[in-house]
């Protein structure tokens, strides 16, 4: 018998920026790698692009976790719904969906049969007979359902168990009161990894992160740069 593979997670940087669109980045996504398991974190502008281009298709990934719902961090998440959805042959897989208040209301409000701004697309989709005989030229199994995909607002604490992994979560300091914000720690039986979003120096954020093997956090500024700056933290934040 071979060798074990091991559990170690494996990150991909699929996008790491601000809002700012600049030619080499913009917004936030990242790809956390189990095993054959594929775990999205954020799902920022282009990601579904950048996606193809890292190699990763958007059918390998059935769980989607957001730190929080800034455009620079979900504003992709219509077409990857869409995306995986008209790629998924020959029938539909369960998207599981994670995230802080509001993600509910913001998945729904993509697919809802009547009220969902997307829901023109999947409905002509799945009723417009030429549409129905390429998903058939394409080994798809009529007839054809809606996406599904399965929406949580989620707190601190335990978010979901994997076979191989274990995602947990606490706060992150952002932009409260006005969007909650999530922190995430992946655990496997071989390595740990702590992925923040954006957020300042916080206990919370430390406290999930100890004893971690990685921690990828968004890095606005040094700290030489802040000095002054009404955006700089707390004297007692610093570490």
């Amino acid at each position: 018998m071979g060798a074990k593979k091991p559990l170690t997670p494996e990150v991909t940087i699929i996008g790491c920026g601000s809002p700012t669109p600049l030619p080499d980045r913009f917004g936030s996504s990242y790809v956390v790698q189990v095993g054959d398991e594929k775990l999205l974190f954020d799902c920022g502008p282009a990601t579904t692009w950048k996606l193809a281009r890292a190699g990763i298709k958007t059918t390998e990934i059935d769980d989607v976790f957001f730190t929080h719902h800034h455009f620079d961090h979900d504003a992709d998440f219509p077409t990857f719904i869409l995306t995986r959805w008209d790629q998924m042959i020959p029938r539909d897989k369960t998207l599981n969906v994670y995230g802080p208040k509001l993600t509910e209301e913001f998945t729904n409000g993509i697919l809802d049969e009547d009220t969902g701004l997307f829901a023109h697309d999947w409905k002509a989709r799945i009723h417009h007979p030429a549409s129905q005989i390429t998903f058939q030229d394409r080994d798809g199994e009529l007839p054809r359902k809606k996406p599904d995909v399965d929406p949580h607002n989620m707190g601190p604490g335990l978010i979901k168990d994997g076979s191989n992994w274990e995602v947990t979560a606490d706060p992150a300091d952002h932009v409260q009161p006005y969007l909650d914000s999530l922190a995430y720690r992946i655990d496997t039986p071989d390595g740990s990894v702590v992925l923040t979003g954006d957020t300042a120096p916080c206990d919370t954020v430390t406290d999930l992160a100890r004893g971690a093997d990685v921690l990828m956090m968004m890095c606005w500024e040094t700290h030489d740069r802040m000095d002054g700056n009404p955006h700089a933290p707390m004297p007692r934040h610093r570490f």
